[in-house]
């Protein structure tokens, strides 16, 4: 559950001015509102805070359109013309999913001095006009979306979250710089290794994307709509695979495997990468396939729950499938 966050008083009840640029202020940081200590500020409070109409109507299509392309099995939606990848919808709710852990649990240092999702968004607007020194190298938004983005892969790296949040309350990015590093292949002298540029060799291949800058500048509401942190870190990723040297050789399409033994399919409720929308996809144009589902956060299933290792050992072992519709937790 989000909880709001207001920002403190505003005691100029005759500034008129300086109320209205203090309300846009703390919207831009994230807060949900603001303390309002005279009538006269209340009409000027409710129109920083409250969202346009148009808005509001954008996510209750995108929404609405999302979870009946969930229930038929896609992996990505249009609304109004405009895609919204399903991962950067998984991703966010897995990052809301930590914020809602760090409220409710003492051990989380970063709620200790304020909302963890307003903190984090007002982090990221810092480092927008001014990145953060860490030894010769500067943490900027990218780097530090890149760090929180890897501890959302299990949900046991999320104490060290909690600690590079932490750390950058006082300054520190540290920790958000080596978790990034991590994700990137960052080595000690610098050099980094091939690992996402094979990632990019590999997808890119699977399908073609526009090379017009234009088609992905229109992504900027849905993307952001879906995600406000990860939106619009997300909404250039293709752009790569537009001017990859190697063009796309793969299209969309059936999928098959005809005279193959059944096929064990595995897919995680809030996978952050990979979304169970494309295992149920799968599962529907397999036949005779079996889904194992998992509820929970993080990427991949095999590590994160005991009942779904002894159901891939026995697969890989004996060919022995679960029973359809086992769920594990």
């Amino acid at each position: 559950m989000k909880v709001p966050v207001s920002d403190g008083p505003f005691a100029g009840i005759r500034d008129a001015e300086g109320f209205k640029r203090a309300c846009d202020i703390a919207q831009v940081m994230g807060f949900d509102g603001k303390w309002c200590i005279h009538p006269s500020q209340v009409e000027t409070a409710n129109r920083a805070f409250s969202p346009p109409e148009g808005q509001v109507a954008w996510a209750q299509a995108v929404l609405a359109e999302y979870e009946r392309a969930l229930a038929e099995g896609k992996g990505a939606i249009v609304v109004n013309g405009k895609m919204i990848d399903a991962a950067s919808l998984r991703v966010a709710r897995n990052l809301d999913a930590f914020f809602a852990y760090c409220r409710s649990n003492a051990s989380c240092l970063y709620a200790r001095s304020g909302d963890p999702a307003a903190k984090l968004r007002a982090l990221l607007q810092h480092l927008d006009t001014t990145p953060m020194a860490v030894g010769s190298r500067l943490l900027t938004r990218a780097l530090a979306l890149y760090g929180v983005g890897v501890t959302l892969y299990n949900q046991s790296f999320w104490k060290y979250l909690d600690q590079g949040l932490t750390a950058t309350d006082q300054g520190n990015g540290t920790i958000l710089m080596a978790l990034s590093d991590a994700y990137l292949g960052r080595q000690a002298d610098g050099s980094y290794d091939n690992e996402v540029e094979a990632n990019w060799a590999v997808n890119c291949l699977d399908r073609p994307v526009p090379t017009e800058v234009t088609a992905y500048d229109a992504l900027g509401p849905s993307y952001t709509s879906a995600s406000s942190v990860f939106g619009p870190f997300f909404q250039y990723g293709n752009l790569q695979c537009a001017f990859w040297p190697v063009k796309a050789t793969g299209k969309v399409g059936p999928i098959t495997a005809e005279g193959a033994p059944p096929i064990l399919l595995v897919g995680g409720t809030n996978d952050p990468a990979t979304p169970y929308a494309w295992a149920q996809s799968v599962h529907r144009q397999l036949a005779g396939s079996v889904l194992l589902t998992r509820r929970g956060n993080g990427h991949v299933s095999y590590d994160k729950s005991a009942c779904i290792q002894a159901a891939e050992d026995a697969y890989m072992i004996s060919l022995t499938l679960p029973a359809p519709g086992t769920v594990c937790s």
